[in-house]
């Protein structure tokens, strides 16, 4: 009874996952390797089998990629569906006690001589489906999924989206995940000062990073699946997507209130940052999403660009409220653009964000308002009511702002400051890059340490994070940077706040997965000290990857007065599922 639950839970949080890394899969080995549109088995350099797949599915058409990919020799076939069918493969296998692993694999090549890589729908058996978004370079892209099967056959179904592109697929591998597969695990503490902005106030806005051409926009990703995918351009109407890949949408139909006005941007900002609407008129004005998901973790990231948009080089103050709540009071710049983001779990089904006069010669304003809901399990606290109000996100050691699409759900990690007696090291492989669930490879890969190899203690500063003396919610993130550190057993260190050990074994990080050690929400003063000790069976110095820190804020009203804001629901038109997410910039 209890295993059966446990897979039934399992499979109802299975995530499709993006592997931005995906070259490495046809090196492994596999059970199953089944080439897409090859009619005749064969051996890979890699001395891999490989099988055709005409006795796992009888549609489609076999198309053949452009020989100037260098997986050609692999895969230089796929097979596609230019009907408006969902399309299934069916491919037994054997009943194991350990999990399976399914990976898709898709390389465009220019098959169809169209220079169009298309867009379109993967669900493997019966989880949710995922968006794929192939493209035009010579790269594989690779979506994969661990679970327990219930069923002695493994279906994987392609599908047309929104788009009108025609799917196709090169390759399916299955095989035996580890019985201890690496995955994430739990309990840990602190952060460091950074380039980041402070918030709970709000905080100083990115600029804008130059893409390079953008990828193919997704159909319109509002809501996505179970997951909330909303990014408001606040001031204008229709739709556009950004050279991110997000899919924008104006603000008219969420809010039947204020004005729009345009921003004097020069460029600084991205062109969300263009238009703005305010609201001269209403003590109270709110924006009302509906069609959320009652109780799982949402983000929500609201941006301010004042802009001079009145003429009057006057920017206001203002209050910020979620759900009825207080959120945070907004002082806006002259010159500068600001966010302030929460995470927590709405009690009904709809959000609503709303901006209060503060002064009567105030008027607020918002330039973007972004709304992500979170898988089950991420960001889990004490109390299902309590509200997370971001502090602190950093990647150790990075070197640029990390977002989408690294990050499925846009948050924003930031680097680092230089500290003193503290020194970033890089992973010693940087060809195998694996995201994860709750955080993007990107910000794992490199780490702090102390400069002194013979230095036994790290001490993450404080200063600036924990702003007052509060409950804190924090996650920090390990991972092995060094095989044969790992290998060796030559890391380990236990996590303490002011003194007290808080972590239960020792903390050694894994080499191809990470660790966490996180709290439900703990009492910190503002002179608190989090550190990283040595073990004694160890010699090289504790290392850190990442970390998010949050302020709590205990206890949710019930809601919104339903006269401040207009209702607009995330209708069937406004949604596709996806497995990847999108971007606002």
């Amino acid at each position: 009874m209890e295993k059966s639950f446990l897979i039934l839970s399992l499979l109802m949080l299975t995530l499709i996952n993006f592997l931005h890394v995906p070259s490495f899969i046809l090196e492994a080995q596999a059970d199953i390797n089944i080439a897409c549109g090859a009619t005749d088995p064969f051996t890979d350099s890699n001395g891999n089998d490989w099988e055709g797949d005409d006795s796992f599915i009888h549609s489609g058409s076999i198309g053949r990629v452009q020989n100037t990919s260098q997986y050609f020799q692999i895969l230089p076939t796929v097979r596609y569906f230019s009907d408006e069918n969902t399309n299934c493969y069916t491919i037994p296998i054997e009943t194991q006690e350990n999990k399976t692993k399914v990976v898709a694999i898709f390389l465009y090549g220019n098959f169809d001589n169209l220079a169009q890589p298309p867009s379109f729908m993967l669900q493997i058996d019966n989880s949710n489906s995922a968006q794929v978004n192939t493209s035009m370079d010579d790269k594989l892209v690779a979506y994969e999924m661990t679970y327990w099967p219930l069923e002695s056959n493994v279906s994987v179904c392609l599908a047309p989206d929104e788009t009108g592109g025609v799917p196709f697929i090169s390759a399916i591998q299955i095989m035996e995940a580890p019985s201890s597969p690496p995955s994430p695990s739990t309990e840990f503490p602190p952060p460091s000062p950074s380039t980041e902005p402070p918030p709970d106030d709000p905080s100083t806005e990115p600029p804008p990073s130059p893409s390079t051409e953008p990828p193919p926009p997704n159909p319109n990703t509002y809501a996505t699946g179970l997951r909330v995918f909303l990014s408001i351009d606040c001031g204008v109407t229709g739709k556009h997507s950004d050279g991110l890949g997000i899919n924008w949408i104006g603000d008219d139909g969420y809010i039947k209130a204020g004005k729009a006005a345009e921003v004097q941007n020069l460029g600084i900002y991205s062109r969300e940052h263009n238009s703005l609407g305010y609201f001269p008129s209403q003590k109270k004005s709110c924006y009302l999403i509906s069609g959320v998901t009652t109780g799982r973790k949402h983000m929500i990231r609201a941006h301010f660009f004042y802009g001079n948009y009145d003429g009057k080089s006057s920017p206001p103050s203002f209050d910020l409220q979620f759900d009825g709540n207080h959120w945070t009071s907004v002082t806006t710049s002259s010159t500068a653009s600001y966010y302030s983001e929460i995470i927590y779990a709405p009690k009904g089904d709809n959000i609503s964000v709303c901006l209060s006069r503060t002064s009567p010669n105030q008027t607020p304003f918002i330039s973007i308002l972004v709304i992500r809901e979170f898988e089950l399990g991420m960001y889990e606290t004490d109390d299902e009511e309590d509200v997370l109000l971001r502090r602190s996100r950093l990647a150790f050691g990075a070197k640029d702002l990390l977002r989408y699409p690294d990050d499925p759900y846009d948050r924003y990690w930031y680097p680092s400051d230089a500290m003193d007696g503290v020194m970033s090291v890089a992973r010693d492989n940087m060809s195998f890059i694996q995201d994860f669930q709750d955080i993007p490879g990107k910000a794992l890969v490199n780490a702090i340490t102390p400069a002194s190899s013979i230095a036994t203690t790290l001490t993450v500063p404080t200063s600036g994070i924990l702003s007052v003396d509060a409950t804190y919610y924090y996650i920090f993130y390990f991972m092995e940077v060094l095989e044969a550190a790992y290998q060796n057993k030559n890391r380990s260190f236990d996590f303490l706040v002011d003194g007290i050990k808080r972590n239960g074994d020792p903390i050694i990080p894994p080499y191809q997965s990470y660790v966490t050690d996180h709290n439900g929400g703990r009492y910190l003063t503002t002179g608190s000290v989090i550190s990283l000790v040595n073990t004694a069976d160890t010699f090289l110095p504790p290392i850190l990857n990442a970390m998010e820190v949050f302020r709590v804020q205990r206890g949710l009203a019930a809601g919104t007065n339903g006269d401040d804001g207009f209702s607009f629901s995330l209708s069937s038109s406004l949604v596709c599922i996806y497995g990847i997410g999108g971007s606002d910039k």
